[in-house]
């Protein structure tokens, strides 16, 4: 077996070792499919596969011993192709395969690859016994074939280095985002951090309210955390909040940047005058305070006191003078 492998590189290999190969990086998608087809050739309830740039694989030994077996066509050609080892049995990647990319059994890989699922395709097909949980995306035939005509609707984002990227929002993503917004705020106002039942649930009828396309969440591409809210309605930024352990590295900035894309004419919030970190980030944004009052104790059922309740307004306009 060869062993000359590049650093960074991911190494993956069959069960008895006889086919590996070597990947410079995996760029995804990373799917998990669930039609009967896959299931069949995983012996499980989903066949995982991550794609990767075919410039940048490698096959280190065992080309010779793959097989492969094409199941008849069952709607539109291409026939289905399963390429295995002859040794053991492991699906492996297409010898024979064309294209920029090559799709990968993520099973095969061997450490930390780096990317994590992004979705669960042809759901309409899953086995009856199996029950699809979790955050991911779902996608049925006929919305995967528009999503790969169309591409995809995550934007990927450019901070600090860090995979992250803006996704759209899902309604299974709103406890996350809630308990994410709590964290946040709580930190910010120097309370107590807690997740009462009665709490959440209030915020959460918070996302059922209101439009989804007025949420924006940005997600940690690794772990597939969710790391950013935003909801803006206009000129109006109602809510801004960074995961505690991603504050400082530029998430909020990229998605203050967001808002004044969507609305260049101006922006405007409320920040509390406890929130002084929220105050001298919107400041050096270009922000300016207009007024200041106090919020509607409704509103906001963590306070005990006026004090608590008081509150600035922050404008911004595109002729405004940023630090």
């Amino acid at each position: 077996m060869v062993n000359d492998a590049r650093d960074g590189s991911v190494i993956g290999r069959c069960l008895c070792g006889t086919v590996s190969f070597e990947i410079d990086r995996l760029s995804g998608p990373f799917e998990l499919c669930h039609c009967s087809r896959c299931r069949k050739t995983s012996g499980s309830a989903f066949f995982a596969a991550v794609a990767a740039e075919r410039s940048g694989f490698r096959w280190r030994s065992g080309r010779q011993a793959i097989r492969s077996f094409d199941a008849p066509i069952l709607h539109v050609a291409p026939a289905y192709r399963s390429c295995f080892c002859s040794v053991c049995g492991s699906p492996v990647p297409d010898p024979a395969g064309e294209g920029q990319r090559i799709e990968i059994p993520a099973g095969l890989l061997d450490g930390s690859v780096g990317v994590k699922p992004d979705k669960h395709i042809y759901v309409e097909h899953k086995a009856p016994w199996y029950e699809i949980d979790g955050r991911l995306p779902r996608y049925d035939s006929a919305r995967l074939q528009r999503l790969r005509a169309e591409g995809p609707s995550h934007q990927r984002l450019d901070v600090a280095g860090q995979n992250i990227e803006l996704v759209p929002y899902k309604v299974e993503y709103a406890i996350e985002l809630v308990k994410m917004w709590r964290r946040s705020f709580q930190r910010a106002m120097g309370l107590e951090e807690h997740n009462r039942s009665e709490d959440l649930h209030d915020q959460m009828n918070f996302f059922a309210r209101i439009d989804p396309r007025k949420i924006t969440v940005v997600a940690d591409t690794v772990s597939g955390d969710l790391i950013g809210l935003m909801v803006q309605e206009g000129r109006e930024l109602e809510h801004l909040y960074v995961h505690v352990d991603w504050q400082g590295m530029g998430v909020g900035s990229t998605l203050l940047n967001q808002a004044k894309a969507v609305s260049p004419g101006g922006l405007e919030l409320f920040a509390f005058q406890k929130n002084k970190g929220a105050q001298a980030f919107y400041l050096s944004h270009g922000f300016r305070e207009v007024r200041r009052g106090f919020a509607e104790p409704a509103d906001n059922p963590w306070a005990d006191s006026r004090e608590q309740l008081a509150d600035i307004r922050l404008c911004w306009s595109p002729d405004s003078q940023e630090g």
